[in-house]
């Protein structure tokens, strides 16, 4: 038979369990916006690069996009 802290703390767990789950879902849907952003950003750079080819400045945003993502 279980005490009544104990029972507590069972619920306490599972409460714990679904919020890590929601929370690791968030953070999942998020990362994947954050993708799809750098991602179009990224072809707008490559775009912009062929209409002025600035070598330096392409490179420089490819480093800046690798590293954050």
């Amino acid at each position: 038979m279980l005490l009544g802290h104990e029972i507590e703390f069972y619920k306490n767990v599972e409460t714990t369990k679904n919020l890590t789950r929601l929370e690791l879902l968030e953070s999942s849907q998020m990362r994947s916006n954050l993708w799809k952003t750098a991602t179009v950003n990224f072809a707008k750079i490559q775009k912009f690069s062929k209409v002025a080819p600035n070598i330096e400045l392409l490179v420089f945003l490819k480093k800046i996009y690798i590293l954050i993502f």
